[in-house]
């Protein structure tokens, strides 16, 4: 399986995560910003391919002192 971890900005995000996906590749996108309408359409690009995808929203590590 082929997977692309994407840590851009909105909206290259989006355009990264359907470019992938709708040749195969599983996308892990990093950023917020994206809209409802986004998240469908990247989920309908997923299922049309048979791939799975992640919206993450924060990859930051917070510490407690």
């Amino acid at each position: 399986m082929d997977v692309v971890v994407d840590c851009t900005i909105y909206p290259v995000t989006v355009e990264v995560a359907h470019t992938r996906s709708r040749k195969g590749v599983s996308p892990v996108i990093a950023a917020t910003g994206r809209t409802d309408a986004d998240i469908i359409a990247l989920a309908a690009d997923c299922d049309d391919q048979g791939v799975s995808g992640m919206l993450v929203p924060n990859f930051s590590v917070v510490r407690s002192s």
